[in-house]
């Protein structure tokens, strides 16, 4: 077994404590601002890695190609479209929220047909 496929295994077999601890910054000053209603949500990476689980099964022996891009693909669109929703379509508010720099979020924009 590959060290990749161990360390997405050791992340499914995580207790919620251990998850909860291991927030990033950003989601806790979320968690903060929504009077920690989030506390009990599935983290992301859990929902992640359940969804290649299932993908993997749904194979059924096909081996599978581009995987990178195809899940990076689907990451990136809600990811870009969720924060330009957030931020009222300001690109230069939206860059720095994603840590990005604004020339880049608009290649992905368009590279996702979210702009022209």
């Amino acid at each position: 077994m590959s060290s990749r496929a161990i360390a997405i295994g050791e992340a499914a077999t995580r207790s919620s404590d251990e998850l909860v601890e291991n927030r990033h910054p950003g989601m806790l000053e979320v968690e903060r601002k929504l009077g920690r209603r989030s506390m009990n949500a599935t983290p992301l990476k859990q929902n992640i890695d359940d969804a290649l689980a299932r993908y993997f099964e749904d194979l059924d022996g096909t081996e599978p190609s581009d995987l990178y891009n195809m899940v990076i693909n689907q990451v990136e669109y809600p990811l870009l479209r969720r924060v330009l929703d957030y931020t009222g379509g300001n690109q230069s508010r939206a860059a720095e929220i994603l840590g990005i720099n604004r020339s880049t979020l608009r290649k992905k924009l368009r590279s996702h047909g979210l702009i022209d």
